[in-house]
């Protein structure tokens, strides 16, 4: 299944704090073969709420926001397979990853606001998105399961048939191993 998680920040128990990638080690959106104007002109697309947070990032913390990009880079394309293969686990792809960068924004805007009231709001903000944030992630990962589930039932349905029907199959393969030419053995 894909991955579904824009991870830049690490929520502890105890508190928040805002990683930093080794810019050495940092590869580029463009290295993924998706240029920056690319990734936001698809975000605008199906996501302007994630483009609009990414500008605030930008103007505030140019490291986390090629962070973000950087992820974004990796993101966009499985999100678009997503959108184009399954619409139900693309539309909670896209509210999981709103989530996730609306919390990054406001940690973001944590670090460089001065009033300890709204701090204590961008605080409560976060803390309702992480929650929310993880039961979108519930529903996705039971999305997953439900899949797997239903391609067990299937290969356990084949099998039943390959056991009722062992003899023939083998006979057919031991024919076809033995007798290539036989008219009774070709499909067409």
């Amino acid at each position: 299944m894909k991955k579904v998680s824009i991870i830049l920040v690490i929520l502890f128990v105890g508190g928040l704090m805002v990683t930093q990638a080794n810019t050495a080690s940092r590869f580029s959106a463009q290295a993924e073969g998706m240029s920056a104007a690319g990734i936001l002109e698809w975000l605008e697309e199906y996501s302007p709420g994630i483009a609009a947070d990414f500008a605030i990032i930008k103007r505030i913390a140019p490291k986390v926001y090629m962070d973000v990009m950087e992820e974004a880079a990796t993101e966009v394309p499985e999100g678009e397979e997503l959108r184009q293969t399954d619409p139900e686990l693309f539309q909670l792809f896209i509210k999981t990853d709103e989530l996730e960068v609306r919390s990054i924004r406001l940690a973001v805007q944590l670090t460089v606001e001065t009033d300890e009231e709204k701090k204590q709001v961008m605080k409560s903000e976060i803390k309702s998105l992480v929650k929310q944030l993880f039961d979108q992630r519930l529903q996705q990962h039971q999305i997953v399961v439900n899949g797997i589930e239903q391609e067990m039932k299937e290969l356990k349905r084949i099998e039943k048939i390959h056991e009722e029907n062992r003899k023939k199959i083998i006979e057919q393969r031991y024919e076809y191993l033995t007798n290539p030419d036989s008219e009774a053995l070709k499909w067409w």
